[in-house]
């Protein structure tokens, strides 16, 4: 592609810069000022809507609350996600940045269980289904876990990816101010919560118990590598920050993440590792 076609195929937008539309099978649609790939709008308008439909059903109708809160709370999720991408990853338009087809299938899954259970025990103990207390608790515990991982995604800007990054780009920089400053993997956190969240808002016991279990299990086996490859980017300067930071997944344990991969350090950084973790009780007493 020429020069001049590329300019041609691009569009100013000021709130994100200047957005690339590369050509493509998949026509497009023009919305204002920009152009973007028909399955990208297709989506945005249907998960935009849906929320909408949801978070309306959720206020004009409260045996419905519970479930219209959740369809909300997800498609605004997943319009959350993609809009990030936009902004701090620079990538194209793509149906992907949607995370929709995340870890498939066992996201999808989880997903169609958590409406399938709550559907059953619905039809079962409708009373239980209704606003409640537990349910209540779960819509806060969702919109804080959203809150957290919006905080950490903003504060890393450019620094955060959905994958983990195998080399260091020369821009990578270790992000210890805002949120990190207490949790290391705020995304983590506030995406375990809010997954959490959604099946104590349905009252479902069973998914509440399996998504735990698979949150665990998922994270322990991801922070222990990503945390291994930001150890041979920074080095010392990691490990220290990690001994001032939590994890801030519950029942994950503290042996996991960088400091398992230091176990046979020189007598010199278990002595500065020891310190610091001193120095740092001290501080929170």
């Amino acid at each position: 592609m020429c020069k001049e076609e590329f300019k041609e195929r691009s569009v100013s937008f000021r709130a994100f810069g200047t957005l690339p539309i590369y050509p493509a099978a998949d026509s497009t649609l023009s919305f204002a000022t920009m152009r973007v790939p028909a399955s990208v709008a297709a989506g945005l308008v249907l998960l935009s809507g849906c929320a909408v439909a949801g978070l309306s059903a959720a206020i004009h109708w409260t045996s419905f609350a519970p479930i219209g809160y959740y369809v909300a709370l997800l498609c605004g999720f997943h319009v959350g996600e993609f809009l990030w991408s936009w902004r701090f990853e620079g990538k194209g338009l793509t149906f992907d940045a949607f995370l929709l087809n995340q870890n498939w299938p066992e996201y999808q899954l989880a997903i169609v269980a958590a409406l399938v259970e709550y559907a059953i025990e619905a039809a079962f103990f409708p009373s239980l289904k209704s606003l409640n207390p537990l349910s209540a608790c779960g819509l806060a515990l969702c919109l804080v876990g959203l809150a957290i991982r919006a905080a950490g995604m903003w504060t890393a800007g450019s620094n955060f990816a959905h994958r983990i990054a195998e080399q260091r780009r020369p821009d990578h920089m270790l992000v210890r101010h805002g949120i990190y400053s207490v949790f290391r993997h705020p995304s983590y956190v506030g995406w375990t919560y809010w997954s959490l969240g959604t099946q104590l808002l349905l009252c479902n016991p069973v998914c509440l118990v399996i998504y735990a279990f698979a949150a665990i299990r998922f994270f322990r086996d991801r922070i222990d590598y990503e945390e291994q490859k930001l150890l041979s980017f920074f080095g010392e300067q990691y490990l220290h920050y990690v001994q001032q930071t939590y994890l801030g997944i519950p029942l994950l344990g503290r042996n996991i993440g960088a400091l398992k991969f230091v176990p046979a350090a020189s007598p010199s950084t278990r002595l500065r590792r020891s310190s610091a973790q001193e120095e740092v009780a001290a501080k929170r007493q």
